[in-house]
C-alpha cells in the first residue's frame, strides 16, 4: 500500500478515536485530503459526528460479470470501496454486505464478504425457490447506513429458471409498460420541457418503441425517437388547458403526466468535463420568488445558492471540483424548504481511459486491455474484466452500438468515439432510474454516528437454559471450530439476557457450542436464540411461525450474521478473547480416535480428579515436560517420534504451526480434556510432513464429543463470510457436466484482479471456444488507490 493511502488510514483512525477534538468549520473538506497527499500538514479533525459523516462518506463501484441469473449459474462480482471527498480506494470498513431483493424490496438472500485494500470480490448463487423476474443486488457497508439507503450501490438483476426458455411465453405484440420522466420532475405549461419516456415489456426489459406525442384532438404530432434500452427523449412546449398522450407505434396510447399551470423547470447539461450547465425556466406568474438551488449527494449538501428570480430564463455554471463521484441531486427548494423541482446528475471520476482490442496474432480469442491516464500515460492498476455472451435486450443494444460507429475499424473502442455518447447514455440512465420527485423536505444528516466502521461479523441473541429460562448477567462460554482455527470466548449477557459476539472472522458455516457453569451436563448447556432477521430466508420459511408458537430455533438452522443495529452513544466495546474455564463435567465415554487409528500412546483424563495438561503429559511414558509452573512450559517427545516439527491437533483440527504448550493451556481448560493421543512415524504420516516429529491429538468433551443434549440444544451453525467460487474452478467443474450445461455458459471470462504492466497493458485469452461471429460483451472497471476511475463496455 502506498504511503499516501497509509497516511489516509492514520488520519481516519485519528479522527475516529481521538477524544480531544479540535474545532474546525463544518461542511465538506474536499481539499484537505488532497493537501495531505501532497505532503502538506493539515488537520482533518472535525468538531462533531455530523462533520465526520460529511467528510468520510463511502461510495461503492460495483461490477458484475453480467446482469442475469441463468439457471444454476453463479454471478461474479467485484466491489471497489471509495472513501472521503476525493474518493480514494481505501476504507476502515472490513465487511461488505450483499443483499438480493425481490420486486417488493424484500431480502431473499444475504452474503457478507471481506474488504481488503478497499476491494471485495466473490460469487453469488441464486437462492432456492427463487421465482423468475427482476431483482435488485444491493451492496453496502455498516458505515453507509448512517446516510440511508439512497447511498447504497444497486444493480438490477434478472433471474430466469433453467427449465424455462428465454423467449417462452413472450408474445410478439405483448402489452407495454410506459413510464414518463420530465426533467425537473414536472411538466409546466408554456415552458420548454424535456421529457424522457421509458418503454418496457411485462418482464421489465426495455423495448425500443417509437411513436408520437399528440393532444386530445390528435392535431399536435411530435415524433418520439428511441435512443437505447427503451428510452426516448423529446422536447416540447405544452399549452394551457391541453391534455397530452404518447401514441406508440403499436397503436397503444398512454396519458402524459398532468401539465402544471406554473412552476420551475430545470435543464442540466453534463457533457462539460469541468462544470454542470444549469438552466432554470420560471413561469411569469412566479417572477420575484425567492428560491434556493442546492446540490445534495447521499443527504450531504455540497453547494447552495439563493436565487432571486427576475427573469424567466436563468443560466448558471456549477464547477464539479470538490464534488465527489456519485449521483448529485440538483434541487430547487422554496423558503419553507419544500422541494419544488429536482434533477439527478452523475458526477464521475472517469480519469482513466480503458481500451480493449483483439490481438493481431493468430488467436482470435485473445484481447489486449490498455489503461491510460488523460494525458495518455500508461497506468499500472487492477482491472476487473468480464467477457460474456449477449443476452436479452443487450443483443439489440449491440447492433445499435456497432451501427452507430461505437466500434472503430480496428475493432477498438476508443475514448474519442466513447466520450459524449457514453455521457449522454449515462445521463439517460440516471434520469430514468433515480426515482420520482419526492414531495418532502431535504434530508438531514444525523447528529450522531449510529453505525461505526465494522471490522468483523456480529452475532446477537438471547441465552436460555434448557428449562427455557433467560440467563441474565451470566458468563456464557462459546466454543467453535472452523477452517480458520479454533475459537473460544467468554461473554456476559446483559440484564435482558442478550449476548453479543462481535468481530467474528469465520469463513463459511461454523458450528458454535454455548455453555455456562453448572453441576451437571443439562445445567451447563445454553440454548442460544438469535435475534430477529439473523436466519436466512430459506430457514425462516422452514421455521415460519415458530416465534409465534413459542418454539425455539432448531439445530440445523443456519444463522446469519446479525442485522446491523445502531449503537448507543457509549459505543460497543469489543470483547477480548479469554480462556474457557469450567467446572468438571460428568464422566462419559471417550470420543473415537481420528480416522480410527490406534494411537502410539494415549492418556485419559480422570473426571473425578482431573489433572492439568502438563500433568497429563507427565503420565505418558517417554514424554518430558520442562518448566512446569512457569509461563512457558515445554514438551519433548521421545526420539522415536522422529525428527521434524510436531503437529498439534485439537478435536480433529490441525492447528497453525508452530504451536506452544502454553498456547494449548490457555486455549483449552484441563477439565474439558477427554483424552490425549500421541502418534509416531507411520501413524502420524496421515498429516504429512507437518507431523514429521509426531502428532499430539487433544480431544475435548465439548468439541469432538457432544452428547445428545449438546447436539440438540446447545449448538448453532453460524454463517460466516461467504465462501465464493473461483471462476477457474467453476469452468473446470462445468467441463465435467453435460454438453447442454457447457453450451449454456453465459460468462466466458472473469478476472476481478487483472493487473496491467508498466505499459498499462494486460493480455487476455479465452479458454472457452467461441463461435465465429457470435457477439460478445466485454466490460472493464479499474480504480487506482488514489480513486482514479475508468470503465468501459464494448460489444464485439
Amino acid at each position: 500500500m502506498s504511503k499516501n493511502i497509509y497516511s489516509f488510514f492514520i488520519a481516519i483512525l485519528f479522527i475516529f478515536l481521538h477524544n480531544s477534538l479540535i474545532s474546525q468549520s463544518s461542511g465538506p473538506f474536499p481539499y484537505d485530503l488532497k493537501k495531505m497527499f501532497n505532503g502538506e500538514k493539515v488537520s482533518l479533525i472535525q468538531n462533531s459526528d455530523k462533520d465526520f459523516l460529511r467528510t468520510w462518506q463511502e461510495h461503492i463501484v460495483l461490477h458484475t460479470d453480467r446482469n442475469e441469473f441463468v439457471g444454476d449459474q453463479s454471478l461474479f462480482f467485484k466491489a471497489f470501496i471509495l472513501t472521503g471527498p476525493d474518493r480514494v480506494r481505501a476504507t476502515l470498513s472490513k465487511v461488505l454486505r450483499l443483499d438480493l431483493l425481490d420486486k417488493n424490496d424484500l431480502v431473499v438472500s444475504t452474503q457478507y464478504h471481506r474488504i481488503l485494500e478497499g476491494m471485495a470480490q466473490g460469487s453469488i448463487s441464486a437462492p432456492r425457490k427463487m421465482e423468475d423476474g427482476n431483482y435488485t443486488l444491493r451492496a453496502y457497508t455498516q458505515w453507509m447506513k448512517n446516510y440511508g439507503d439512497d447511498g447504497y450501490s444497486e444493480k438490477e438483476i434478472i433471474y430466469q429458471n433453467k427449465n424455462r426458455n428465454k423467449n417462452a411465453g413472450k408474445e410478439e405484440n405483448q402489452p407495454l409498460n410506459v413510464a414518463f420522466y420530465p426533467e425537473g420532475g414536472r411538466l409546466v405549461e408554456n415552458l420548454d420541457n424535456r421529457l424522457l419516456i421509458k418503454t418496457t415489456d411485462t418482464d421489465g426489459e426495455g423495448l425500443n418503441m417509437e411513436g408520437e406525442i399528440i393532444d386530445e384532438t390528435g392535431a399536435v404530432s411530435i415524433p418520439v425517437k428511441n435512443y437505447d434500452d427503451g428510452v426516448s427523449s423529446l422536447r416540447f412546449v405544452p399549452k394551457a388547458n391541453k391534455k397530452y398522450f404518447f401514441r406508440a407505434q403499436n397503436g397503444e396510447t398512454f396519458v402524459l403526466p398532468k401539465v402544471e399551470e406554473d412552476g420551475f423547470v430545470i435543464h442540466v447539461s453534463t457533457l462539460n468535463s469541468g462544470s454542470l450547465a444549469v438552466r432554470i425556466q420560471t413561469s411569469k406568474q412566479l417572477l420575484g420568488t425567492k428560491i434556493f438551488l442546492r446540490g445534495v449527494m447521499n443527504s450531504v449538501p455540497y453547494f447552495e445558492k439563493e436565487l432571486d428570480v427576475k427573469d424567466t430564463n436563468l443560466t448558471l455554471d456549477i464547477p464539479k471540483k470538490g464534488i465527489p463521484a456519485g449521483v448529485l441531486e440538483i434541487q430547487l427548494v422554496d423558503e419553507d424548504d419544500t422541494l419544488i423541482a429536482t434533477r439527478p446528475v452523475e458526477i464521475g471520476l472517469e480519469h482513466l481511459n480503458i481500451t480493449i482490442a483483439p490481438t493481431e496474432g493468430a488467436n482470435p480469442n485473445a484481447y489486449v486491455v490498455k489503461v491510460q491516464d488523460p494525458e495518455g500515460r500508461p497506468v499500472e492498476t487492477v482491472v476487473s474484466l468480464s467477457i460474456s455472451h449477449i443476452e436479452g435486450t443487450e443483443d439489440t443494444f449491440s447492433k445499435k452500438l456497432i451501427s452507430d460507429g461505437w466500434r472503430s475499424g480496428t475493432g477498438m473502442l476508443t475514448g474519442d468515439n466513447k466520450g459524449r455518447a457514453t455521457l449522454y447514455k449515462k445521463d439517460l440512465e440516471v434520469m430514468t432510474s433515480y426515482g420520482d420527485l419526492v414531495e418532502d423536505r431535504v434530508k438531514e444528516l444525523p447528529d450522531t454516528i449510529m453505525y461505526p466502521f465494522q471490522r468483523g461479523l456480529n452475532l446477537y441473541g438471547f441465552a436460555y437454559n434448557l428449562n427455557d429460562e433467560l440467563l441474565t448477567n451470566t458468563d456464557i462460554q462459546i466454543f467453535g471450530v472452523s477452517g480458520s482455527g479454533v475459537f473460544t470466548k467468554e461473554v456476559k449477557t446483559d440484564a435482558s439476557g442478550l449476548l453479543k459476539l462481535e468481530n467474528l472472522q469465520f469463513e463459511g458455516e461454523t458450528e458454535l457450542v454455548f455453555r455456562t457453569s453448572g453441576d451437571d451436563t443439562k445445567s451447563r448447556l445454553v440454548n442460544f436464540q438469535p435475534k430477529e432477521q439473523t436466519l436466512s430466508k430459506i430457514d425462516k420459511e422452514m421455521v415460519d411461525g415458530l416465534k409465534e408458537k413459542g418454539q425455539p430455533t432448531k439445530n440445523g438452522d443456519v444463522v446469519q450474521s446479525s442485522s446491523w443495529e445502531p449503537v448507543d452513544p457509549d459505543r460497543l466495546i469489543e470483547l477480548e478473547e479469554v480462556s474457557v474455564i469450567d467446572k468438571k463435567q460428568q464422566k462419559r465415554k471417550t470420543a473415537p480416535s481420528v480416522y480410527g487409528i490406534t494411537p502410539t500412546k494415549v492418556k485419559y483424563q480422570d473426571f473425578e480428579r482431573p489433572q492439568t495438561i502438563p500433568q497429563l503429559f507427565l503420565g505418558i511414558p517417554g514424554v518430558q515436560v520442562q518448566g512446569i509452573g512457569t509461563f512457558e512450559p515445554t514438551i519433548f517427545l521421545p526420539k522415536s517420534a522422529g525428527l521434524g516439527p510436531v503437529l498439534w491437533v485439537l478435536d480433529g483440527m490441525p492447528l497453525v504451526q508452530p504451536t506452544k504448550l502454553s498456547e494449548i493451556i490457555s486455549m483449552v481448560s484441563y477439565v474439558d480434556v477427554d483424552k490425549i493421543e500421541i502418534l509416531y512415524g507411520a501413524q502420524a504420516s496421515i498429516y504429512g510432513t507437518r507431523a514429521a516429529g509426531g502428532a499430539i491429538l487433544i480431544y475435548t468433551r465439548s468439541g469432538s464429543f457432544l452428547d445428545s443434549y449438546n447436539r440438540k440444544d446447545a449448538n448453532i451453525k453460524f454463517q460466516g463470510y461467504h465462501e465464493s467460487l473461483n471462476f477457474e474452478n467453476y469452468l473446470e467443474d462445468l467441463g465435467k457436466k453435460s454438453i447442454r450445461h457447457q453450451n449454456n455458459l453465459s460468462t466466458l471470462y472473469w478476472n476481478p484482479n487483472l493487473k496491467t504492466n508498466k505499459n498499462g497493458e494486460a493480455l487476455v485469452e479465452l479458454k472457452v471456444p467461441v463461435e465465429k461471429d457470435s457477439p460478445l460483451k466485454l466490460e472493464a472497471t479499474a480504480v487506482t488507490e488514489n480513486g482514479e476511475l475508468g470503465s468501459l463496455k464494448v460489444i464485439y
